[in-house]
């Protein structure tokens, strides 16, 4: 008779540091296409689009205005907050049948 058990694995994937998300902030600001900043940062460019999303803000300048900036201290506090709200962060849940 084989019996099912829940194991939990680690994922091991690398999530920005701050530092990462000021240099993507300095080359974005420059101009610097997204594919540009994910070879510079070896990061996926997806990863650098979600994080451009997350880190961008309507900004209203004082000639009444507005424009959309990307700020790498939003984007980190969204990680954090989306981090505290996620239940099995970074672990997959693996079914191995053991005989």
């Amino acid at each position: 008779m084989s019996q099912n058990h829940l194991i939990t694995e680690k994922e091991s994937f690398q999530h920005l540091t701050l530092e990462e998300r000021r240099e993507i902030q300095t080359h974005y600001a420059n101009g610097i296409s997204m594919r540009e900043i994910a070879k510079l940062l070896g990061r996926s460019v997806s990863s650098i689009s979600e994080e451009i999303k997350r880190g961008t803000v309507l900004q209203k300048l004082s000639n009444g205005k507005e424009v959309y900036r990307y700020f790498p201290d939003v984007a980190q506090r969204v990680y954090e907050q989306n981090r505290q709200n996620c239940v099995l962060a970074g672990y997959v849940i693996i079914f191995k049948e053991i005989n």
